[in-house]
């Protein structure tokens, strides 16, 4: 058997288990209108927005290198794909290399005989009867710091002479100054005549 309710009594939710207003209170992890709960950095704010990919720019960068590799395989493969041929088909003209000659050779055997110090290979590079012309250089072959060429080696028949911008260092004192190298060719075969400074 049911009765009335009676004034001023409610069979609706009672506020002290619901809270204020008769409506029940929000528990659990979800907040009001639904959705997950969203982590926030300390300090409160929203969080940081997400870094543009950068696969576009790796995708660049590779084909870049891949390009820049074939080039440098293909010069060394092929060192002269980057000339020009003429209308026979030749190859284009070129400065010959300071090295071409064996005179220009011997001069560069000299410089670093220089700068080994090694003063009894100067002497074997000697033309016969010059190691008393050439002693008193060969002599201080341990004091050579640099030994540069001033220009190409000078040929005429027979003999040729070349310039060297030399530095010598010894008991803390420096002296430099230019050297003249003269060759001579003896039976086919280059050798040294000669060694004195050059005159100003």
């Amino acid at each position: 058997m049911t009765y009335p309710p009676q004034p001023g009594q409610s069979y609706g939710p009672r506020p002290g288990a619901y809270g204020q207003g008769g409506y029940p209170q929000q528990q659990g992890p979800f907040p009001p209108g639904g959705g997950h709960p969203q982590p926030f950095p300390p300090g409160g704010g929203y969080p940081p927005p997400q870094p543009p990919k950068k696969t576009g720019l790796w995708i660049g960068l590779t084909a870049g290198v891949l390009v820049v590799v074939a080039f440098l395989v293909t010069a060394f493969a092929a060192p002269g794909f980057l000339l020009g041929d003429d209308e026979n088909g030749a190859a284009a003209d070129r400065a010959p290399d300071a090295g071409d000659s064996p005179a220009a050779n011997l001069v560069d055997e000299i410089s670093r005989r220089f700068l080994a110090h090694d003063e009894s290979g100067l002497n074997q590079l000697a033309c016969s009867g010059a190691e008393v012309a050439i002693e008193g250089y060969t002599r201080e072959a341990e004091m050579y710091q640099a030994f540069t060429l001033n220009g190409p080696v000078q040929e005429t028949t027979g003999t040729a002479t070349a310039t060297a911008h030399v530095v010598l260092e010894a008991e803390g004192r420096r002296v430099e100054g230019d050297l003249v190298i003269s060759l001579a060719d003896e039976n086919g075969s280059w050798c040294l005549k000669d060694l004195e400074e050059a005159r100003k």
